[in-house]
């Protein structure tokens, strides 16, 4: 059995950060703009950034405390987003036609973080991991999953899903 819990991914913090801080220079400009053009008077302009910025650190702080868990056990495999996805999915070894671990890259595959669908074919959970476990399912569908640990996820697949499958 084998447990991980992956935090927010650097690369998104980077491009959050980097968007965070271009709509913060965009807002100033425009409103620097519009209180020279006597348009706007500068306590409006103040207010009108300050909620902009509370609500883009707010939504920044959500998505920094977001977790992806993904545990590996006698049960089968099991994904859960903390503060996006509060149930969770287990996927039961009958299930799981196979699996196979590979490198993986979630903006080329996939084009972002979270819970990802590829066309009604493939389901992807990814977060932070720079491998994926990939499972295909008995009904034809896949389901990607991003894994920081590949040994511990290769262990626990190997051990755990050849006493359930005999």
């Amino acid at each position: 059995m084998t447990i991980e819990h992956q935090t927010f991914p650097r690369s998104a913090s980077r491009i959050v950060g980097s968007i965070f801080g271009a709509v913060m220079a965009f807002l100033t400009v425009l409103t620097a703009a519009l209180v020279y053009a006597g348009e706007e008077s500068p306590a409006g302009a103040a207010t009108v950034m300050g909620f902009t910025a509370a609500l883009l650190l707010l939504l920044y702080v959500w998505f920094r405390s977001t977790t992806l868990t993904v545990r590996i056990d006698a049960d089968g495999v099991f994904v859960r987003f903390s503060r996006l996805f509060h149930k969770g999915r287990l996927i039961p070894w009958q299930d799981i036609a196979s699996w196979r671990l590979r490198p993986f890259r979630g903006i080329g595959e996939f084009g972002g973080w979270g819970i990802r669908w590829d066309m009604g074919r493939k389901t992807g959970y990814i977060w932070d991991g720079g491998s994926a476990l990939e499972l295909t399912l008995t009904n034809g569908k896949h389901v990607v999953v991003t894994i920081v640990d590949a040994h511990a996820a290769t262990r626990a697949m190997e051990e755990v899903g050849s006493q359930t499958t005999k």
